[in-house]
């Protein structure tokens, strides 16, 4: 049985399409985990009625703790050998389930990963491919098969002993890479099983310092944990020199140990400025030279390079 966790909070305009596509599944033994975490808007009771009509959905009802803890709930009372996750706001195709299955099934896989389509807030739908297929290392299922929670399919067993961090945003990105690396072998399709839908209110598109506060301390982690599993050092001090460039263009100066971590990582690389993008290297040329002129030119401003 694969068991569907799916953490809801006041998405009613978007539930039931992604409800309707998990009851869709041609893959029939499955179990679906809806967790609300709180909802004021109605999502609840749409959880509720969808409950009464198919034995197949568990519904469960907290106060709002939110992302990590709903999805921890979802871990906690998971029956299935196997795990997925739905974002309540995205929707799945019919094989969502059934495609990883075989596929682990056939290759011997305890983490299967897969491509997803991008919804833009116009509707129009475009693709968004890995590039890389087939069984794969760690190491490159890592660095390529991005730190999303829903575009993947998990022996249950993967999570023993890990849940995401709670209260915190972007929590996947400090979790995934650690599954993958307990994963004896992991396989990557080119099936785009997963409708991402990019809108206005969710948490990738807000802008305040807890959401930067949370990327960037997710990321660091990550980053921490990659070194000990034996990733080259190089490619990872990079990116983790353009993630510290653009937190500190984000957020306020302060002697907190995060931003005083962003400071040290930018004042301290060693590496050679000239495998960064333009861009970066005017960054980093600015912040070693003034600060203050740093803080100038992308506090708020508009053409401030994004991840």
């Amino acid at each position: 049985m694969i068991s569907v966790i799916v953490p809801v909070y006041n998405v009613k305009p978007y539930l039931e399409q992604c409800l309707e596509s998990l009851l869709a599944q041609s893959f029939r033994d499955i179990e679906l985990i809806v967790v609300d975490d709180g909802s004021t808007d109605g999502s609840g009771e749409i959880a509720d009625r969808y409950g009464k009509t198919d034995g197949r959905i568990r519904v469960f009802h907290t106060e709002n703790r939110g992302l990590s803890a709903a999805r921890n709930l979802g871990l906690d009372e998971a029956r299935g050998e196997w795990l997925m996750f739905v974002d309540p706001d995205d929707w799945v195709e019919p094989g969502f389930c059934e495609i990883p299955y075989n596929a682990a099934m056939e290759n011997g896989a305890d983490l299967v990963i897969f491509d997803r389509a991008v919804i833009g807030a116009d509707g129009a739908r475009s693709g968004d491919k890995i590039g890389v297929y087939g069984i794969v290392s760690a190491q490159k299922a890592v660095g390529c098969g991005r730190p999303a929670a829903w575009n993947k399919l998990y022996k249950s067993a993967l999570f023993d002993g890990i849940r995401f961090p709670a209260g915190r945003f972007f929590e996947d990105i400090a979790t995934t890479h650690k599954l993958v690396y307990r994963a004896e072998r992991v396989v990557i399709l080119e099936d785009a099983l997963y409708n991402y839908r990019k809108r206005e209110g969710s948490i990738s598109d807000r802008k305040d310092e807890r959401v930067y506060r949370d990327l960037y301390l997710s990321r660091l982690e990550r980053y921490e944990d990659l070194l000990s599993f034996g990733h080259p050092r190089e490619p990872l001090e990079k990116r983790m020199l353009i993630h510290s460039l653009l937190f500190l263009m984000r957020v306020k100066p302060s002697d907190d140990p995060l931003y005083r971590r962003a400071d040290g990582f930018v004042s301290s690389w060693q590496g050679d400025p000239a495998l960064l993008k333009p861009h970066e290297r005017k960054a980093l040329t600015i912040w070693r030279l003034d600060k203050t002129s740093f803080f100038d030119l992308y506090r708020n401003a508009k053409d401030r390079p994004e991840n």
